[in-house]
Formats: C-alpha cells, structure tokens, sequence
C-alpha cells in the first residue's frame, strides 16, 4: 500500500511539470530569509519560484524615471494564459512590488484547480520576507488543503492535515471568490488580494510591496 502511495504522488508530481512544460522536481521550496522585494530581479529570477514554474519574460513597459513593468508567464502553453506575475522594479532592477494573477477558470478548475493551488501557495510563502511569511501560514495551509480537485490525492503515512480557521479566513474566502477583497500589514511588507473583472475573464491577484 505504502509503494502504490509512494509511486501516485511521484506520478502527480511528474504530471505538474508535464502540464507547465519542465522537468519534474520536488517543487518550489521556500526561499531564504529575505524574500523577493527589494531585491535584484537578476537574482530572484535564479529562485525556485521563477525556474520551478517556468516563468518567462513576456512584456515590459517603462514607467517614468528608470522605472519598468515587467510580465512573467508560464512558457508551457497548458497553464500560459491562466497565470500571470507581474514585477515592478525600479532604476537599479530592485523588486519594489510582484503581483500573481491567476484566472478565475484555472483555480475553480477540477482538474487543474490543484495546480493554481500551488502556484498560489509558493507565492505566498516565498515573496515576503521570512518574518512576514510565518504569519502567511494560515493562508497557505488553506489554499493547499481546501483545494478541490477531481484528482486522487495521494498522501504518506502518518499524514495530517493541519487545522484550518473556521470559517475560512478573508484572504482565503476571497481567493475562494466569496470575498471582494482582503489586506493584510505585514512587518515588512504589505498583501493585498482582490478579485477583478479582465476584459477576457475574472482573476485574482495577490499582491506584495513594501510598506
């Protein structure tokens, strides 16, 4: 029984990096102390976020005094148009704020609404500095644990799920779409996540910045 668990998750895992067109890895691990923001955008392009998820560079745009926009997207085409981080830098390429984009199509998906679950969740926990990200746990527990999906779920031995708030807390019921929008002040940094009508279709975004 343990092997036949053992062999469905290494399968699901594989079927990620299948469907965002990379190599299977173990996932995005959290990144070290420090965070995204404030950061050369060179460096934080090398981390496991950016390179687990495939992120390539599909459109930049000046924004006055040296200032840039600059658009990621997923290069495998399966997830291209469904996720989207964009990274505002300023004249020496610093991270002053990244937002995540994700359709609302992609995370209510039953089958693929477990993917947007993940990108969603390594976002949240490697963006912030380290001290902001601990008290992202509960959002992160919550968008990997109450993620629907018409996937088998295969877990090891010994697993637990940790506790969730009940009821959900705002950041998560507006992640979830039954919330406008929630914020969050952070010690460093301030998150923010709303639900937004595109021209194409409803997302989401998450955003961090400094305060």
């Amino acid at each position: 029984m343990a092997s036949r668990i053992v062999s469905r998750a290494i399968a699901i895992a594989s079927a990620l990096g299948a469907l965002l067109g990379i190599a299977g890895r173990g996932g995005a691990a959290a990144e070290a102390e420090g965070g995204f923001l404030n950061r050369p955008l060179a460096e934080v392009q090398k981390t496991d976020f950016f390179t687990w998820f495939h992120l390539g560079e599909t459109g930049r745009e000046a924004a006055g005094n040296g200032e840039q926009t600059i658009t990621f997207q997923p290069t495998g085409e399966k997830f291209h148009a469904l996720a989207i981080v964009t990274v505002s830098v300023d004249s020496q390429l610093k991270i002053q704020r990244i937002d995540l984009v994700l359709k609302r199509s992609f995370i209510n998906s039953p089958s693929n609404g477990i993917f947007a679950a993940d990108v969603a969740k390594s976002f949240v926990s490697n963006v912030p500095p380290r001290t902001d990200a601990e008290q992202m746990n509960t959002l992160v527990d919550e968008i990997q644990y109450r993620a629907r999906s018409s996937q088998t779920i295969i877990v090891g031995p010994g697993y637990k799920p940790s506790k969730l708030p009940d009821p959900p807390s705002p950041a998560y019921q507006t992640y979830a779409g039954d919330r406008a929008a929630d914020s969050k002040k952070l010690a460093h940094c301030i998150f923010e996540i709303d639900n937004e009508q595109a021209s194409d279709a409803d997302q989401v975004r998450m955003s961090f910045a400094p305060k």
